[in-house]
């Protein structure tokens, strides 16, 4: 479903589920994913609110200001925040509870010493309570229940508004001649849903949806992905210029797999390989296959049996890899390394789960496979095979 996101506007709805869980609710709302798009691209955020960095106590003039309980308070508050964060962005559900936990247990620490020292307001600090973008969250709280916080870990489904904005988003993506589905055409989708609680928020705050989108089209395309354009225009364009003649050095037991993986990428018509191409690749390998890729086969018919995306073609050999794939590159020499292997699909297998915010990871990790689950398997000896069957390296 996610595949044309970028990473940034991944994370803005993996944020969206956190925000979802804090105020109890059973759904992500269109209030979430705007709560989330404000912890997750703040240059967004500040480019349509305004900047409220002033508002915030900060610094040594702001340790001045409060006693050094609550200054000590506020930054432990902090760190348990930016692990918290950290950990929802690598889909660390487990971990995040902890860490909202403990979240839980200093803000009601912090909560006791304001009434020991007479403070008012909000003494916490990680969510900027001025200006224009607190002025967002406040109106938010103001007007939803709040109920018991619901656990990070539970998966939280879209509501009907949210799923229209997710498609508002891709609509706008596609009016501006876009490839991905960045957190700026989800913030047009959210304003564009004039019935909900976002659009009114924002509305109420002066924002309109022609003027934010004339602002968003006179600015830069997505700078997480090429345009079709660029890798035709990089010099000695090609597979060369993606790396691919140094990545056969490190990669030469799975050159198979990254020549396979160029040819799904051209048959969907994408303008560059991605980890989706990868995994598709990885799916033709026999002995990955059988091995590994048993949970996930279904989801993986599934991927190859969706239309391809309406991109403007690239030739075939100018296909440069993504950066998810390069990172997925990295991660797997690494783990050949660790494991004293040469490097072959299986690491390419684990490079794809360490990515984590790679649309390919995610498939995998929805049909239960772990990076530690195939580390242990590739310890092992593998299953007998008829050697004409083995593997088919190039």
């Amino acid at each position: 479903m996610f595949e044309r996101y970028t990473e940034t506007a991944r994370r803005t709805i993996f944020f969206a589920r956190y925000e979802a869980s804090q105020f109890g609710s059973s759904v992500i709302d269109t209030e979430h994913l705007l709560l989330g798009m404000l912890r997750e691209d703040r240059g967004l955020a500040v480019r349509f609110l305004g900047d409220d960095a002033s508002s915030e106590v900060s610094g040594d003039e702001g340790k001045e200001m409060l006693p050094p309980e609550i200054a000590e308070a506020q930054r432990r508050i902090k760190q348990v925040v930016q692990r918290m964060e950290t950990a929802i962005g690598a889909h660390d559900f487990d971990r995040a509870k902890a860490c909202s936990d403990e979240e839980r247990r200093e803000r009601e620490n912090l909560r006791q010493l304001a009434e020991k020292y007479h403070l008012t307001g909000d003494a916490g600090g990680f969510i900027p309570s001025g200006g224009r973008i607190g002025e967002v969250r406040r109106r938010i709280e103001a007007a939803i229940p709040h109920r018991p916080k619901t656990s990070t870990s539970q998966d939280l489904p879209l509501s009907q508004p949210a799923k229209r904005v997710l498609s508002l988003g891709a609509e706008e993506a596609k009016r501006m001649k876009h490839d991905r589905i960045g957190p700026e055409h989800l913030f047009l989708g959210l304003l564009r849903e004039e019935s909900s609680l976002a659009a009114r928020v924002l509305s109420d705050m002066g924002l309109r949806v022609n003027k934010v989108r004339a602002e968003i089209a006179s600015g830069p395309a997505q700078p997480d992905r090429p345009s079709s354009a660029a890798l035709r225009d990089t010099p000695a364009s090609g597979l060369r210029a993606s790396g691919m003649d140094s990545m056969m050095h490190g990669l030469q037991d799975a050159s198979r797999v990254l020549f396979l993986a160029r040819g799904e990428a051209s048959k969907r018509q994408n303008p560059c390989i991605e980890t989706t191409d990868l995994l598709l690749a990885l799916a033709n390998e026999k002995e990955v296959n059988e091995r590994f890729l048993g949970p996930a086969r279904p989801a993986i018919l599934s991927l190859a049996s969706q239309p391809a995306p309406q991109h403007e073609h690239v030739a075939t050999e100018e296909l440069a890899f993504s950066k998810d794939c390069k990172l997925v590159f990295g991660y797997a020499a690494e783990e050949a390394a660790q494991l004293g292997q040469r490097t072959g699909p299986e690491h390419l297998l684990l490079g794809i789960l360490r990515a984590e915010t790679c649309v390919a990871a995610e498939i995998l990790r929805a049909s239960g496979l772990t990076a530690s689950g195939i580390r242990a398997q590739l310890t092992l000896p593998p299953p007998s095979s008829d050697p004409e069957q083995g593997r088919n390296y190039v």
